[in-house]
């Protein structure tokens, strides 16, 4: 047995688990922090839904809710983009996007109870989902298997984050990439792989195990 080949395999299992966790973590706090802002914009928006009942006007609360409308928006997903019934007009309209419409509509005074009604259930339901995905990343964040392959998909992907932080692409574009399985297929080769070539070297050592692979690409 090649104790040094050991050596480095538990040494390289420590690195990857290492990435993994701080991976996961950030994962956690991406979430944590999209939820935080979700329970933010749904008191906002609550307040100003009982002002506008009211028919009484709130501006600072109104402004943060635009400032806000495109993320919550990209938040909420495919349950944000409904095909809506325009009672006034009387028309269908597909691919209606609640948040900056309904916002729209309460400022022209032209939103009525249904509007309302269908913002005020959209985000709860967005923000159930994201805790029960908080719930499973934390129980992750516990396994060491989960982490090591998580390290092994962030090496994968890392010119993904590269381009994560030089803001070629978005947040979204970038969880589902790197959530795709091309890339989970990817990540179960090589750990395969990985794992034989670790078992081949800790047994025959260094220099045999190369000597081997050297005979297989000759009959490759």
């Amino acid at each position: 047995m090649d104790y040094f080949a050991l050596l480095w395999t538990l040494l390289a299992l420590i690195v990857l688990y290492l990435v993994g966790r701080v991976t996961q973590i950030r994962r956690i706090n991406s979430c944590v922090d999209r939820m935080n802002f979700i329970d933010g914009y749904f008191s906002d928006f609550d307040n100003i839904s009982q002002r506008y009942v009211a028919r009484q006007q709130d501006r600072e609360t109104m402004g943060r809710l635009l400032a806000g409308a495109s993320r919550m928006q990209t938040l909420l997903g495919r349950a944000g983009i409904v095909g809506y019934q325009d009672r006034l007009r009387g028309y269908q309209i597909n691919n209606y996007q609640v948040v900056p419409n309904t916002l729209s509509k309460i400022q022209n005074g032209q939103a009525i109870e249904a509007d309302l009604h269908l913002v005020l259930t959209s985000i709860p339901m967005r923000r159930g989902e994201l805790a029960g995905v908080l719930e499973s990343l934390q129980a992750e964040l516990k396994n060491p298997i989960k982490l090591i392959l998580l390290g092994i998909r962030w090496v994968i992907t890392l010119p993904l984050t590269l381009a994560q932080y030089a803001g070629v692409i978005g947040e979204p574009r970038y969880n589902a990439l790197f959530s795709s399985w091309i890339v989970k297929f990817l990540t179960f080769v090589i750990t395969l792989f990985g794992l034989l070539a670790s078992v081949v070297t800790i047994l025959l050592g260094w220099h045999d195990a190369l000597n081997k692979i050297k005979i297989i690409i000759r009959q490759l």
